[in-house]
């Protein structure tokens, strides 16, 4: 395997990693919309773990 053979499979591989399914974002709702959404909505919110949610004080 020559230098360019290696780098077009690094490419491709990335590519995997990189390349998804095309989303389509609706700012009204806040939430992905169409095919593969419901995967994608999945990743917009996660519950904070206690130790590191943010205190509410008063002034």
């Amino acid at each position: 395997m020559d230098n360019n053979t290696g780098l077009s499979l690094r490419i491709y591989n990335m590519s995997k990693l990189i390349l998804g399914p095309k989303l389509t974002f609706d700012p009204k709702t806040e939430k992905f919309v169409g095919a593969d959404s419901a995967e994608a909505n999945k990743l917009l919110r996660y519950e904070m773990r206690k130790e590191f949610a943010i205190q509410q004080i008063s002034i």
